[in-house]
């Protein structure tokens, strides 16, 4: 290596890279290796990594077909026009990632007029609802028009034009069951997880019932071991045919 070489910043920067990228997985690997319980066995750990890996994959698709050609663009071009579509395009680059993720959830999340407009409170499809960290996907089968068994626990929701005898798959959000010390459906509290401004529950419908998750604000009080009763709200719950995509809304 030259002594201009030496002198430029450009290779120190590089190495300076190249550590910020490679000390991270080096530490996270000796931890495992050293580790007795690297908790790989954690429930929510399979569903966490599908939906990194599934979500980086799609945003590397994306920034391959749309930036490629914006960046040659830009590269190429000079104006005014120019310039406010350079510094949109860097803009996210300066915000750290919880401030975008945050500001997304606030323009399209579920919740929002957007994302009711487009239907997103309801997952088009099971895997949809995993790839966005649902949990509560269960099994289950139509007994009549307005009653799902799931797991030997039946279930007040409104199969649509399911007949009786289909197969199913259901999904509700956490943070539309309602936990209350005497609801419809007697549970009982397995876990709870402080997650910032609210708390995450696991609850167990009875013994044959299928394992719920939801979210409450921290007023909710409800320790690990105690019963609670557990609303369903129909309109919150979505069905699937389990041979065939398209999805009825209970």
């Amino acid at each position: 290596m030259s002594l201009s070489t030496l002198r430029s910043p450009l290779p120190w920067l590089g190495a300076l890279l190249g550590l910020y990228l490679v000390v991270p997985i080096v530490a996270f690997g000796a931890r495992i290796a050293g580790s007795a319980n690297p908790g790989f066995s954690t429930p929510g750990l399979l569903s966490a990594l599908y939906v990194s890996v599934a979500t980086a994959t799609i945003s590397t698709v994306i920034v391959a077909i749309l930036g490629i050609p914006l960046a040659y663009l830009l590269a190429r071009s000079h104006g005014r026009l120019a310039t406010v579509v350079g510094c949109l395009v860097q803009l996210p680059l300066a915000l750290p990632p919880l401030i975008s993720g945050v500001l997304l959830i606030y323009v399209i999340g579920p919740y929002t007029t957007i994302g009711r407009a487009f239907g997103m409170t309801h997952p088009a499809s099971a895997e949809v609802a995993r790839l966005v960290g649902i949990q509560n996907v269960h099994p289950g089968r139509v007994v009549s028009a307005g009653v799902v068994r799931a797991g030997g626990f039946d279930l007040a929701l409104d199969a649509g034009d399911l007949g009786p005898g289909r197969e199913v798959l259901w999904c509700i959000r956490p943070e539309e069951v309602r936990l209350s010390e005497a609801g419809t459906y007697p549970a009982t509290v397995t876990d709870a997880a402080v997650l910032g401004a609210v708390v995450e529950f696991v609850v167990q419908l009875d013994e044959t019932g299928p394992e719920l998750r939801a979210q409450a604000s921290r007023s909710t009080i409800f320790a690990p071991g105690t019963r609670c009763g557990v609303e369903i709200p129909p309109d919150a719950v979505t069905l699937w045919a389990q041979d065939r995509p398209a999805a009825v809304r209970a």
